[in-house]
């Protein structure tokens, strides 16, 4: 076997010597080429041969090249026809860029090796041949014994991985198989060997990476579960919350809608009672008048007038107020100019009582989507406040404006008085629950609170406060 690989090598060496010996020719005369064309002037011993030297160098060079080619031709031939069958598969042996080695499997001993096993390992040829695997450092603690005691029961290896050590000390892994052969007089062993190191190690760091992103995945998997339960315990705990503020919301509306109605009654008691003294006052004149016989046609007819005329003011407050304690199902479209008239209708007896100057300016009818009633209860809680204010400050010359009118589109309504305006610290504040400046004994502070949560949240609309030269400013826009 040794001597067909030798042959190979040998036809190889050659074909290799001829392809340098052929590079250098050509090189030198590209070296006369140049000095012909860019040294046209050069000379040797006194006369010019620049030219002369390129003739000559390009005739060697096309002679040579021609030697060249038939010499390698002739190689050519040999290699690929005259050699035997066993030094083809020796050069196939040689050239294999899988590791190949052959052993003798009686002791051991390393009989041939190609360039890919030596490139490997890191060993010179001449100190392998001839000796054992186990002369050299390949082998962790009785591996040898197991892959060997392997090949020897089953006679062959197909793609076995091994971790064996290189000359350096650095540990390769092969894909190793192997295959007996029983030769007359010796049996051999043929192991080829293919370096999967890269492979391996980039196979590990991907399962490396891998095991790190599962355990990652598991961490945050383990993370969302506690963000998941305690996410719900806080929805649990605001639902709680959301259910506990919407009771209470509930409580302060009914709260706010009691002390209007409140204010409400005590009106209808201060409009009722000078109708009815009026009333009072017309019977007792037609019964003197009976008693007198001085009962006149045209006076009774004008007192009945009257009279009816009063009861009927009367009767239509009474249609206010229970079209205010009438609770509203359903959103509608109603005026708002309607509705403002109707809150003064229920509040005018006690602004007249203060004396208060009351001027109302519309510019135009507005509609609007909401529940009226509950826009009623805001006019009215306005008017309220204003009030009290007149009374707490003794205002001299109360009045108070109204104005209705559409600005960029919206529905827009400022209830301004003349009582001096907001306490600058009071005036961030005066819109907050339970809040009040008149004290535990006349306020509940859930007015003006009530008022914002039904023209903001109700209604979508905008209530507000500013203090302007001569008291403050209520606006609301829809």
């Amino acid at each position: 076997m040794c001597e067909p690989v030798n042959r190979a090598r040998m036809y190889d060496g050659r074909q290799k010597k001829l392809a340098l010996i052929s590079a250098g020719i050509g090189l030198l005369s590209l070296a006369a080429w140049s000095l012909a064309m860019f040294r046209p002037d050069f000379q040797l011993g006194g006369a010019p041969c620049s030219g002369t030297l390129y003739l000559l160098f390009s005739c060697a060079n096309v002679i040579f090249s021609y030697l060249v080619y038939q010499t390698a031709k002739r190689l050519s031939h040999v290699t690929h026809t005259s050699l035997l069958p066993q030094d083809k598969l020796a050069m196939a042996f040689a050239s294999s860029p899988a590791a190949m080695v052959i052993t003798s499997v009686g002791d051991g001993r390393f009989l041939e090796v190609n360039d890919s096993w030596l490139n490997i390992f890191g060993y010179r040829r001449e100190e392998v041949i001839g000796r054992r695997s186990i002369d050299f450092d390949f082998w962790g603690e009785g591996e040898r014994e197991l892959v060997m005691d392997l090949f020897r029961n089953q006679r062959q290896l197909h793609n076995v991985e091994l971790v064996l050590r290189r000359r350096s000390g650095e540990r390769v892994v092969l894909l190793s198989s192997a295959e007996l052969l029983n030769l007359p007089g010796e049996m051999l062993g043929v192991w080829s060997h293919v370096d999967i190191t890269d492979r391996k190690r980039a196979e590990e760091e991907l399962s490396r990476t891998r095991d790190e992103l599962e355990s990652g995945l598991a961490e945050l998997t383990r993370e969302l579960e506690v963000t998941y339960r305690t996410l719900q315990l806080e929805l649990q705990e605001r639902v709680g919350d959301l259910e506990k503020l919407t009771s209470k919301d509930q409580l302060i509306m009914r709260q706010s809608r009691f002390a209007a109605m409140g204010e409400m009654l005590g009106n209808i008691a201060h409009q009722w009672r000078q109708p009815l003294n009026i009333l009072g006052l017309i019977l007792q004149t037609l019964s003197l008048s009976g008693e007198r016989g001085e009962v006149d046609q045209g006076r009774l007819k004008v007192d009945i007038e009257k009279s009816m005329r009063l009861i009927y003011h009367m009767s239509r407050t009474i249609d206010d107020f229970n079209s205010f304690l009438r609770p509203d199902k359903e959103s509608s479209c109603f005026s708002l100019n309607e509705a403002v008239a109707a809150a003064l209708s229920l509040f005018e007896t006690t602004l007249n009582v203060i004396g208060v100057d009351l001027q109302v300016k519309e510019r135009g009818v507005m509609m609007v989507e909401g529940h009226r009633n509950e826009f009623i209860q805001v006019i009215m809680n306005l008017l309220a406040n204003a009030g009290d204010v007149f009374r707490e400050r003794g205002t001299r010359e109360p009045r108070l404006v109204i104005e209705l009118a559409r600005q960029d589109g919206r529905s827009v309504i400022t209830i301004a008085d003349n009582a001096g305006g907001i306490a600058g610290d009071d005036l961030e504040r005066i819109f907050d629950c339970y809040f009040t400046t008149k004290g535990p004994d006349r306020g509940t502070g859930i007015g003006l609170f009530m008022s914002r949560d039904i023209i903001e949240n109700h209604m979508k609309g905008l209530l507000t406060v500013r203090n302007t030269a001569e008291g403050a400013e209520f606006r609301i826009e829809i």
